[in-house]
Parts: structure tokens; C-alpha cells; sequence
């Protein structure tokens, strides 16, 4: 049965979901303040993320809160005004990210991330977007090797649990691989499965436009507010304008908490600042793999990729 459905976001989750409504024969407005993709959805990694079945926990062990205490580190940095103002959120996050409570957790999250290949794939296809789009995965780079063995042991765990396919390689293989690369790497993992984007903002964009050519219908506006009524759902915008719906998405990442506060649903959300780099290859190299990420023995998080 056709509903009529308003999406509040177009990052690369609301555009998705309005894409795939729109498929099944929905009728489906997609809202957003910006362009497509102009969000958080512009500048990231790329890498839509196959072997990522296991959300990234809050640390707990005493190594890791030491050093990055003196806020120096490059891969997790705060602001202490910033880190008071999401105290609810964060202990929340560091209860969940707990041995039990994660052991629960990952199995759920792992369901959904076991699917993003065959749910970009006719996504991609239709929106006439492979030429943005690499399938040969990514370098996932060691400088020592007490890491790299434990991050072996993961991989081995998550393939046998949730079918991660991946290569590892030595030294020489790395090297033999990637010439290019500077010495004095112990390995590195190569995950199969990924895909690896170009320019992820083009994508959502690509996504929108073909969103839009199925009948889809895509409104710049700003959420001014929303409220049940009408048909089910009532959003009214700064330019006036008012949407009624039967259904509702709410894809607005950040910006989620402060509106659907307004409905009395509360979600422990905050603001996770990242950044992004773009380099260019001397003499016009391109890596074989779609990127490389380091991972110094010290980092407990994904590092900025050194080709995206």
C-alpha cells in the first residue's frame, strides 16, 4: 500500500532511505536545509565499509584514557567545553561499550552492516554512478606487530562469525603490493570486500538526482518544526511551507537530537568533529587498492586515510 512519507535529512542515509521508499512505490518528499551530500556526507574516508561489523567502542582501558588525556593525539581530540556538554550522552556510550553490553551489541550491528554492499549496489547501478565507485578494498596499515596480531585475531573472529573476507600480508608482500609505500611497515591487512568511493558527497548527490527522476520529490527548506496531525505527521519550514505525511524520517545526524527532543524522544546523541585531506600521487601513482590507512602502534581508532 502507497503511504505518503516525509524524510527530514539528505546525508547519505536519508537519501538512501527515500530512495529505496520511492522504489517500492511510496510517495516521498525529501527535506533538507542544503544540497544533497552537503553535510556530514561530504567529506569522509569513502569507504563503504563491509568488514566494519563491530561499532567502535568508548575506550575503557587505563593505556588508552592516559594517553589521550593531554589532548594531543591525532586520532581522538576534544574540547573540554564540548565534552561537559554531552556528559549524558558519553556515559551512556561508555555503559554500552562495556564487555556484556557490547557483546550484544555487535551482533545487531553487524545484521546491518552485512548488507551495505547489496543495498548500494542497485543504488549505484541505476544512478549511473560506477565510475565513482572502487571494489577492490583497502590497505589497513601496521607499524608494530603486537597490534597488527590482535587486530589478525579480530579478523579471524569476524569471518567465521559475520563472513569477512580479507588477505594478510607480510612485509614483503605489502612491499610487493605497494612498492611505493615507506619502509618500515610490519604488514598490513587487506580487506577484501569494501568498496571504496571517490567523492562521497557526488554519490549522495548521484543518489538524490535518481531519487528525484523516479517520481521522488526533493525540497530545500529548513525544518522550522514538527508535530503530529493531519494525516499523521504535520512539518512546517522557515519558508512558509507546511508537509503532511503518514510517516516520518528523522536523518538529520547531529541535528536529530535537538528536534525530535521537541517531540519528547529522547537520543543520546552528540557532535563527533572529523576532517578530511585530499593528496595527489607523485608521478601520477595510483595505489592498487582502493586506499590505505595507517595504524600506528598507538592508535585505537581509524586514522586518516592516506589516499581516499
Amino acid at each position: 500500500m502507497s503511504r505518503e512519507i516525509v524524510v527530514l535529512g539528505a546525508g547519505m542515509v536519508g537519501v538512501s532511505v527515500a530512495w529505496h521508499l520511492v522504489r517500492q512505490g511510496h510517495s516521498v518528499t525529501l527535506v533538507d536545509r542544503r544540497e544533497p551530500g552537503r553535510e556530514t556526507s561530504f567529506g569522509n574516508a569513502g569507504i563503504i565499509q563491509r568488514e566494519a561489523v563491530r561499532p567502535y567502542r568508548f575506550p575503557r582501558d587505563l593505556g588508552t584514557l592516559m594517553r589521550v588525556l593531554p589532548n594531543r593525539e591525532v586520532d581522538i581530540r576534544y574540547r573540554p567545553t564540548g565534552m561537559f556538554g554531552a556528559v549524558s550522552p558519553l556515559l551512556q556510550y561508555w555503559i554500552n561499550s562495556g564487555k556484556s553490553r557490547y557483546a550484544k551489541i555487535v551482533p545487531e550491528y553487524a545484521s546491518l552492516i552485512m548488507r551495505c554492499l547489496e543495498t548500494h549496489a542497485p543504488m549505484v547501478e541505476a544512478a549511473g554512478a560506477d565510475h565513482l565507485v572502487r571494489r577492490d578494498g583497502w590497505l589497513e596499515l601496521y607499524h608494530t606487530q603486537k597490534p597488527f596480531d590482535e587486530r589478525i585475531a579480530e579478523a579471524r573472529e569476524n569471518r567465521d562469525r559475520f563472513g569477512v573476507e580479507f588477505e594478510v600480508l607480510d612485509a614483503a608482500g605489502l612491499y610487493a603490493k605497494e612498492p611505493h609505500l615507506k619502509k618500515g611497515l610490519v604488514g598490513a591487512i587487506h580487506w577484501i570486500q569494501p568498496w571504496t568511493v571517490a567523492d562521497p558527497g557526488a554519490l549522495v548527490q548521484a543518489y538524490a538526482e535518481h531519487f528525484q527522476q523516479q517520481g521522488g520529490r526533493f525540497m530545500q527548506a529548513e525544518v522550522k518544526g514538527v508535530e503530529k496531525g493531519g494525516k499523521g505527521w504535520k512539518v512546517t519550514t522557515t519558508g512558509g511551507e507546511t508537509l503532511e505525511a503518514e510517516q516520518l524520517v528523522v536523518a538529520m545526524g547531529p541535528w536529530s537530537g535537538k528536534l525530535l527532543s521537541r517531540l519528547g524522544i529522547s537520543v543520546p546523541l552528540f557532535v563527533k568533529r572529523g576532517y578530511h585531506m585530499h593528496y595527489a600521487s607523485a608521478d601520477e601513482y595510483t595505489p592498487t587498492t582502493g586506499s590505505w590507512m595507517p595504524r600506528p602502534a598507538s592508535c585505537s581508532s581509524r586514522c586518516v586515510p592516506a589516499f581516499a
